[in-house]
């Protein structure tokens, strides 16, 4: 591309020519629909996040640029009213030692206040400035400011948010389709939460025919009440419903919920609040086998030497770890399970807002995680979000599935990502960046 272009064609369109032409090649070679597709939609998140970084840097970047303009013009306007100022106070104190009058003040320390400019006045355009004088600023100056103000608070909450806000959408999204169209998600993907949240020990081998018995319930009501007549047991009026003679089965003879929605997700107990405390007891310990073996072997992967050194505080740095990402994973299995109870109980009956609640509250548990880790496990779910809404838009008919689009997604995503690492490499993690170096080398 440099030998066809010369010299002055721009680096970024070469490696994005560069990275799409590598990308359909490669797509092109892999005879295997299903990897082809797990690596495209794979790529294509991981375009979708660098890219979005990469524009808003730069956006954050002219915006400081044009806030260093601003504030530039400010201290000059404040510094040369305050010579001025500075210089008028002199003639004055001249003026009263000639005429031998006793002076009201003490001039010295005004002369001394009103020429000192090693530092600068304090930049805060929506107040006054008083070293000697009072500087008003202009009103075009104070829309300024607040607009400045508005945008540092943008790019502050964006860089510090922005994560847990994509996982929480991500997890809300993964909700939605989990209760209302749980055959559009992966059935790997399905046992794997049913397993990690102890809701197929409740179900086993049937959990989803519990959110296939809510779905239909919920399309066939108006009205979202599944109350449960006073003395009749659950498990008597869970037998009714679709797919319910194999759901009774969980049912103790004699319990009685208010509400079958209830009985469903908690079929143990009658107490919403146990029901929640049994959720998160099921799923703490399977995080904590899951979450010990993955830290212990980071530990050792990359920290061997403070192992040996130091062991003591490396067993409790992994034990902390792994509590503390083992009880953000079983409370967000938790909420979204049980906190759909908390709005059942307030409403009188079910609605979709109900689990949509459950899912921003099981999105918002990544705020008891690390924070470095907010990214990742927000981009892990909204790579799952975007490929169960695109399998719920192909089965309500809002699109189909696109001949070779997998080819062309890889492809696109490529050039994206190729064009990025060529021209501005620190757009990347650390981590992201050390792989992506050592797979494509340094050009």
């Amino acid at each position: 591309m440099r030998h066809i272009r010369g010299e002055k064609g721009s680096d970024y369109t070469n490696s994005l020519v560069a990275g799409m032409l590598a990308g359909l090649i490669s797509a092109k070679l892999d005879r295997s629909t299903s990897r082809r597709n797990a690596i495209s939609l794979y790529l294509f998140s991981r375009a979708l996040q660098y890219g979005t970084v990469w524009v808003f840097e730069r956006w954050a970047s002219r915006q400081q640029t044009e806030d260093d303009k601003l504030r530039s013009r400010w201290m000059k306007r404040a510094h040369s009213v305050d010579v001025v100022s500075a210089t008028r106070r002199k003639l004055e104190r001249e003026a009263v030692e000639e005429a031998g009058v006793e002076p009201r003040v003490n001039w010295d320390a005004e002369w001394n206040a009103d020429t000192k400019m090693d530092t600068e006045p304090e930049w805060n355009p929506q107040t006054t400035i008083s070293w000697s004088t009072t500087v008003e600023p202009s009103l075009e100056t104070k829309r300024e400011a607040r607009r400045s103000h508005f945008v540092r608070s943008a790019i502050h909450w964006a860089r510090s948010y922005a994560p847990a806000a994509l996982m929480t959408f991500s997890v809300t999204v993964i909700t939605y389709v989990l209760v209302f169209h749980v055959e559009s998600m992966p059935t790997g993907y399905v046992h794997l939460l049913f397993k990690s949240s102890g809701f197929d020990a409740l179900y086993p081998g049937k959990a989803a025919l519990v959110f296939k018995a809510v779905a239909q319930k919920m399309a066939e009501s108006t009205t979202g009440k599944f109350t449960i007549p006073d003395g009749m047991p659950t498990k008597q009026f869970v037998s009714q419903i679709p797919f319910g003679d194999t759901l009774a089965k969980s049912f103790d003879d004699h319990i009685h919920h208010n509400t079958l929605t209830c009985g469903l997700f908690h079929p143990s107990t009658t107490s919403c609040a146990l029901g929640m405390a049994n959720s998160f007891s099921r799923g703490f310990p399977f995080a904590m086998k899951m979450y010990v073996p993955l830290n212990i072997a980071v530990q050792v992967m990359f920290k061997r030497g403070i192992i040996l050194k130091d062991p003591m505080s490396v067993l409790l740095k992994i034990i902390k770890s792994s509590t503390r990402s083992s009880a953000f994973f079983a409370l967000m299995s938790m909420a979204i399970l049980q906190a759909p109870c908390i709005f059942r109980n307030m409403l009188g009956r079910d609605t979709v807002l109900g689990y949509i609640a459950g899912g921003i509250f099981g999105g918002l548990a990544v705020l008891t995680e690390v924070r470095s880790r907010h990214i990742e496990l927000g981009m892990y779910c909204f790579l799952r979000a975007l490929q169960m809404a695109w399998n719920v838009g192909i089965k309500k008919g809002m699109w189909s599935n696109v001949r070779h689009g997998e080819v062309m997604m890889l492809s696109a995503s490529m050039a994206v990502l190729m064009s990025i690492f060529q021209n501005d490499p620190t757009t990347f993690t650390l981590t992201y960046r050390s792989i992506i170096t050592r797979v494509f080398g340094k050009n």
